[in-house]
């Protein structure tokens, strides 16, 4: 390793090269050194770090750009005073972190102008301020650049008042979002000489696609095309991406294909396809796969993730109809995905973390990190995908098809895991590869793999097909189970769980409990008990839901019974006229029977309008005593002896009294 021993002098100003980004020291004191690269990023270090890193070459130094040649000092005062005022806008402007962004400009002139007291016309434009920051930049941060009395300082041919009129026509017209073409930009421009009678004569065509060109391309693609293609652009391969041994990463994505998928029941219409897969970096081996139906506003699902892994993850019994096995199997050391919401999600790392594995989670729109399973996907497209009937290829593709994805749809979801299969166990999986010296991933992984020895496989592996979806919080709802999307979820197991959470509570209230639940497959929820932290599966009840039912696929089936409005039945609809008069009439003769307080008794008592209010509520309530003595404290009151031939208690038949409320 190299190293330099020579004595060197760190001070401010000092321009570097540390591992290829360049930069110059802010400021350095004994405890700190203050770096400012060139991206515009400041980064703080201690001097033991930056002797460490000069003295194994890491850190180089540059020679700074020398001063140009004064002929002679500056001899006027407005020659000074535009000096000073042109450095109270670079000076400002060099502490920004992006310099360069035309938004830093705009605040810079606004702030700096507001400060000198400067009118907004009088104010540098911020092409101009551009222009001349960069000239200062690269004389080594030298105001003397700017004088009359530099040695060969250019001449130019053409007058201020044209260059700012070529400036603002680049900055108003292309480097904005969707800006016009530099053909269209100098039409522009001549017109605009013509209108504002500039004397000069206007620059050339030629001329003018050469100031085009001279802009910084990033700047140029941050403006006309977004931040995103600027980023894109900036990227760049720094190692080749590799693994040590089988499993050791494995990479999952998820790729959507315009190929409407069919109700097997009826025949309608689901939505289009999206497929999960997993691969493995050591073999190119895919060692799992999933799918999940894209509805209405519907994207990636997380328990679709949790599916492919987990068919990466144990051995395929299935019986597939396929010439060769897929013995590809075994829980990876490191899980790589991106950062959509369906796999960086908590249920997922949960599973991830359950299996023993750990993830790796890489920067949206990189696809740089995950090149494997992109390279799968566009394989995916090109030898299967534009093969199955109903598929709409993409418009990069340069196919045009006059058809939708519905109208295009006549394949059944199980007829498309017939043909992933068939596709990737006989066809990928035994089809030679140039990362591999043109060995195919079959080979390669027998090599690796002998009998599967190397294949790790989940601690309690019948627990994880309990550990399916993602979590929710219902209730048991007494005997009747859970709910969720109008299915009703219940067993022997959760009912007994329902009276251990429940207790000896006469008025039980609806205990919360842990689940998960796949959309993938709601034939049944994986419930969690809170005291054993085991879980258990509960079936729906609704035995028509048969296994593998997916979400989308049993609202479809319900959205197809063609569900008919509620009908009310009214009194005037009905033939019963003859007997509501009927019933008038016998209302009326009832009426003209005795009746007490609403309440009639076969033989009418006598003197029963003479009865007072307390002697009506004994009545009522059959008090027969309680009506002798209030009878007799009456008489008493009104100086009436108490009757002495009334019977000792009045027998009233209650079998034909009236409804009432009574309390």
């Amino acid at each position: 390793m190299l190293s330099n021993t020579a004595p060197v002098l760190l001070s401010a100003g000092t321009r570097f090269d540390w591992a290829g980004n360049q930069g110059v020291i802010h400021f350095g004191t004994q405890q700190v050194f203050l770096m400012k690269f060139d991206s515009g990023q400041f980064q703080n270090f201690t001097p033991n770090v930056i002797y460490q890193a000069y003295d194994t070459g890491a850190l180089r130094l540059i020679s700074k750009i020398e001063a140009p040649v004064i002929y002679q000092p500056i001899q006027t005062d407005e020659e000074a005073d535009e000096l000073q005022r042109l450095l109270c806008y670079l000076e400002p402007l060099d502490r920004e972190e992006c310099p360069n962004s035309n938004a830093t400009r705009k605040r810079v002139i606004a702030s700096v102008g507001e400060k000198l007291g400067e009118p907004e016309n009088k104010r540098f434009k911020p092409m101009t301020l551009y222009r001349r920051y960069q000239r200062w930049i690269s004389s080594g941060r030298n105001i003397l650049i700017f004088t009359n009395n530099y040695r060969k300082r250019p001449e130019s041919k053409f007058s201020d008042q044209l260059l700012n009129l070529i400036e603002e026509v680049i900055y108003d017209e292309y480097l904005i979002l969707n800006g016009q073409n530099i053909n269209a930009c100098f039409e522009i421009l001549r017109n605009r000489c013509l209108q504002e009678e500039i004397p000069d004569r206007c620059i050339s065509r030629s001329r003018f696609y050469e100031l085009i060109n001279e802009l910084d391309p990033i700047e140029v693609t941050l403006a006309r095309l977004g931040r995103e293609a600027a980023r894109k652009k900036t990227q760049y391969t720094e190692e080749k991406i590799w693994a040590e041994f089988p499993l050791q990463y494995i990479e999952i994505d998820a790729v959507h294909l315009s190929l409407g998928i069919l109700s097997e029941e009826d025949d309608s219409f689901l939505g289009s396809l999206i497929v999960y897969v997993a691969i493995d970096r050591f073999t190119r081996c895919v060692t799992g796969y999933s799918t999940s139906i894209k509805g209405k506003n519907k994207g990636e699902r997380a328990s679709a993730v949790i599916d492919c892994l987990r068919h990466a993850v144990k051995p395929k019994t299935d019986e597939l109809e396929t010439e060769n096995e897929w013995n590809c199997f075994g829980v990876p050391h490191f899980v790589i995905s991106d950062a959509g919401s369906a796999f960086n999600n908590a249920d997922v790392l949960a599973y991830i973390t359950q299996l023993g594995a750990s993830r790796i989670t890489t920067k949206t729109r990189t696809p740089k990190k995950k090149p494997f399973i992109e390279r799968f996907f566009r394989t995916l497209r090109e030898q299967l995908a534009k093969k199955l009937p109903g598929y709409i290829p993409r418009k990069v593709d340069g196919i045009e098809i006059d058809l939708t994805v519905e109208q295009g749809a006549c394949m059944y979801l199980s007829e498309v895991h017939n043909t992933i299969d068939t596709f990737i166990v006989d066809f990928y999986h035994q089809s030679g590869h140039k990362g591999l010296n043109m060995q195919t991933p079959a080979e390669v992984w027998k090599k690796s793999c002998p009998d599967n020895f190397l294949c790790r496989l989940p601690e309690h592996i019948d627990e994880m097909d309990k550990f399916i979806g993602t979590t929710f919080h219902p209730v048991i709802q007494g005997p009747n189970g859970v709910q969720k999307n109008n299915i009703m979820y219940n067993s022997k197991e959760l009912h007994r769980l329902f009276f251990r959470l429940t207790g000896n509570a006469t008025n039980p209230q609806n205990p919360k409990i842990r689940a998960r639940y796949s959309k993938q497959d709601i034939s049944s929820i994986s419930v969690t008990d809170p005291n054993t932290m085991l879980s258990f599966l509960v079936p729906c009840t609704d035995k028509r839901i048969k296994k593998g039912t997916s979400l989308v696929e049993y609202k479809e089936m319900n959205n197809n019974a063609n569900p008919a409005s509620k009908k009310y039945c009214s009194s005037k609809d009905l033939s019963v006229e003859a007997a509501k008069n009927r019933q008038k009439e016998k209302n009326k003769k009832s009426k003209s029977n005795n009746h007490v307080g609403g309440i009639s008794s076969k033989e009418p008592l006598p003197e029963m309008e003479a009865l007072s209010a307390q002697q009506l509520e004994a009545l009522i309530r059959g008090e027969s005593g309680r009506l002798a003595e209030v009878s007799d404290n009456q008489n008493s009151s009104n100086g009436k002896p108490p009757t002495t031939d009334a019977p000792d208690e009045i027998v009233i038949d209650f079998d034909d009294l009236d409804s009432h409320e009574v309390e």
